[in-house]
């Protein structure tokens, strides 16, 4: 195994989408290519155990990292959310700030619906929301009309037993996908070619496809 990062780093990207993902429990923010490189934190997240993936609203503190999960971007716009577990909450004014000198336009998911940047997986011109613990029917309803009016196809997907859409699948290009558990034979999938993962395997979904 590579050696672990330290409890903090900072890094700079510069990518052609901008976009958040997450990469062996880190998440990254990418930045578009013609604007400036910004500088942020990865938070190295630990290993969650199989009773902490259920579908629950209540958060450890543990998990708790400032600006995960807090803004979903695309080429145009970005998308301040709203964490469905109330830990998480407050956190959203700092993202919208850092990211306001980025973007010309932000939107904000607000009350009563709940969004996780967790929840939301991108596949080219279409975005994939997770009906969650964590990102409510109106929510969902609010980014997917962000996101249609700024020229994206959308798919809502209900989650029976993932607490986040992106804890079972992960998007690696070329219509490649894995899956794991519900999301193996889902029937919204079935444009992907899916690399299934077995069930005792299933954290392998958490994946980020890189320098392709």
């Amino acid at each position: 195994l590579p050696p672990q990062p330290p409890a903090e780093v900072s890094v700079r990207h510069r990518v052609g989408r901008a976009q958040v993902e997450r990469a062996s429990g880190i998440f990254v923010l990418q930045q578009e290519a013609n604007r400036p490189d910004l500088i942020c934190n990865m938070y190295p997240r630990q290993p969650l155990s199989a009773a902490s993936q259920t579908a629950t609203n209540e958060e450890p503190e543990r998990q708790h990292h400032p600006g995960q999960g807090t803004a979903v971007l695309a080429e145009q716009v970005a998308v301040i959310t709203r964490p469905g577990a109330s830990s998480r909450r407050g956190e959203e004014s700092a993202v919208a700030l850092a990211l306001s000198m980025f973007y010309d336009r932000l939107e904000t998911i607000i009350a009563p619906g709940t969004v996780d940047g967790g929840d939301v997986l991108r596949a080219g011109k279409r975005f994939f929301i997770g009906i969650s613990a964590r990102t409510n029917e109106n929510g969902g309803r609010q980014l997917a009309a962000i996101l249609i009016k700024n020229g994206y196809e959308v798919v809502r997907v209900p989650l029976r037993h993932f607490l986040h859409l992106k804890t079972g699948i992960a998007y690696l290009e070329n219509n490649f996908l894995l899956a794991a558990g519900e999301f193996v034979g889902h029937a919204q999938l079935e444009q992907f070619r899916i690399f299934p993962i077995a069930h005792e395997e299933a954290y392998a979904a958490n994946a980020l496809w890189v320098n392709g």
